[in-house]
Parts: structure tokens; C-alpha cells; sequence
């Protein structure tokens, strides 16, 4: 048996009697064989559709909460989680961003199965041993079907899994990767799909990640406020350091 030109499966048949198959009943098993291919073929791409559908509805569904004006970190983190909490049956899924004021990487949001808010959030990821720390570091996807028992996954309050898997995908543009999205399930259920579709979104994410911070690098260059035409409050502030040292090396009054 045949999918798509690589054999998957053979069909048998045996019997006590000397010559009991003659060619009509090869014929019948070569079309069945060929049957079972065409169903299989069937099933599979009905398959491939409807994962294809879960993974447009993730993407129109984050789509629609972050096509916002003036977007912050947050509604983007909570939209992230959401959105990858329909595609993959998990107990706990978070985001790892960088916090600036706390200078590390911390949980920045997470939820349970439930939807009940998680245990980590706002904690800092060990960035030394865990599972997550490459797909920070390294802008790569961290797969473990089965985790092993005592292996640290983001941080060490985190609860015990019992044989579960654990994916880490990068939030990553095509110059910087700003952190990670993570899913964890007590079942080692996990397709390849499911991680492209993590994948995906997290190629998204990191998009939209590197718009606002281009934003606001220009935002800080600039330097007229385009609301009022005057100078902003940064070049503002430049001038003034000129004229006071302008003032101080000529010894003129300010």
C-alpha cells in the first residue's frame, strides 16, 4: 500500500493449502491495496486541511486582537498565549520577554489549561539550565516530546511533569529574537504540525515586536513633535545642555 509514492503498509494473506490464490484472487488483493491507499491519501489530506483551518483561525484570531492602534506588550503577550492555547492541548503556556527594569528574562504571561492565570508569571527564567534558555538564546525551537523527570523547563517553582512534552518556539524577526513562546502538556501527543503552527506565530509576533521597537527608536530620534511642531522633549533637552555649556565656556549669562 502507497502514499504518496512511498509504501506505508503491506497487505497479507496466507493459507494451509498448496496454491489456494490463484490470479483472481491476486487481482482482488492488488485492488485492495489500492483501495486502502485511496483512502488513506483521503483521510490524510482532510487532515492537512483541517490543520491548514486551525492554523489560519490562530492567526486570524491574533490578528484580530493586536490589529490594534498603539498595541502595548501586554495585549500582544495576552493574544499570544490565547491564540496558541486553541492550537495545542496543553496545561500550562507562557511568553518570555526581556524586562528592561529588572534587567532579565522573565515570564511576562502564562495561563493554565483552565484559563486561569499561571504560577510564573512575572518570575525570572533560569537562563542558565533550562529548557527554554536556547530558544532565547539561540532564536531555535526547543522540542522535548517527553520531558524526564527533574529537568528544569523555565524555572524552578514550575510544576512536575508526569511524561509530558515541552516546545519552546523563538518571538523572532529577521535581525533579533525578543523571547520565546512556550507550551507544556502532561501528554506526549504532540505533532510536528502543532510546532510549525507555534512556529508560525511566533514568526508574527516577532514582527509586530520589531515594529514597536522601531517605533520607538524613531520616536526617540525624532526630534520635532509631530503633534505640535516644536521640538520634542529629548532634542529639548539636548539644547539645553548645549546652551549650558555654550554659557559656561564663554562666561555669558544663560
Amino acid at each position: 500500500m502507497f502514499l504518496n509514492h512511498t509504501v506505508i503498509g503491506v497487505l497479507c494473506a496466507d493459507s494451509t493449502q498448496d496454491d489456494a490464490y490463484d490470479e483472481i484472487t491476486i487481482g482482488s488483493l492488488g485492488h485492495f491495496t489500492k483501495l486502502i491507499s485511496g483512502l488513506t491519501q483521503s483521510y490524510t489530506r482532510k487532515y492537512d486541511l483541517l490543520q491548514s483551518s486551525r492554523a489560519l483561525e490562530a492567526l486570524a484570531q491574533f490578528r484580530s486582537m493586536v490589529n490594534r492602534p498603539g498595541a502595548t506588550m501586554e495585549q500582544i503577550a495576552t493574544a499570544l498565549v490565547e491564540s496558541s492555547a486553541s492550537v495545542v492541548e496543553s496545561h500550562n503556556v507562557g511568553v518570555v520577554l526581556f524586562d528592561r527594569q529588572q534587567e532579565q528574562w522573565t515570564i511576562h504571561y502564562d495561563v493554565s489549561a483552565g484559563g486561569e492565570a499561571g504560577t510564573l508569571r512575572g518570575k525570572a527564567v533560569n537562563v542558565e539550565s533550562s529548557l527554554v534558555a536556547p530558544t532565547i538564546f539561540r532564536g531555535t525551537t526547543t522540542c522535548v516530546p517527553t520531558v524526564a523527570p527533574g529537568i528544569l523547563r523555565v524555572h524552578h517553582d514550575e510544576t512536575a511533569l508526569q511524561n509530558g512534552f515541552f516546545v519552546a518556539v523563538p518571538l523572532k524577526s529577521t535581525a533579533h529574537c525578543y523571547g520565546a513562546l512556550f507550551a507544556e502538556g502532561d501528554s506526549a501527543e504532540l505533532s510536528s504540525r502543532d510546532v510549525t503552527i507555534l512556529e508560525t506565530i511566533g514568526e508574527q509576533t516577532g514582527v509586530m515586536l520589531e515594529q514597536i521597537h522601531m517605533q520607538k527608536v524613531l520616536k526617540k530620534s525624532s526630534l520635532i513633535d509631530e503633534t505640535t511642531g516644536l521640538l520634542n522633549s529629548g532634542a529639548f533637552i539636548q539644547r539645553l545642555e548645549e546652551e549650558l555649556v555654550r554659557a559656561r565656556e564663554t562666561a555669558s549669562p544663560l
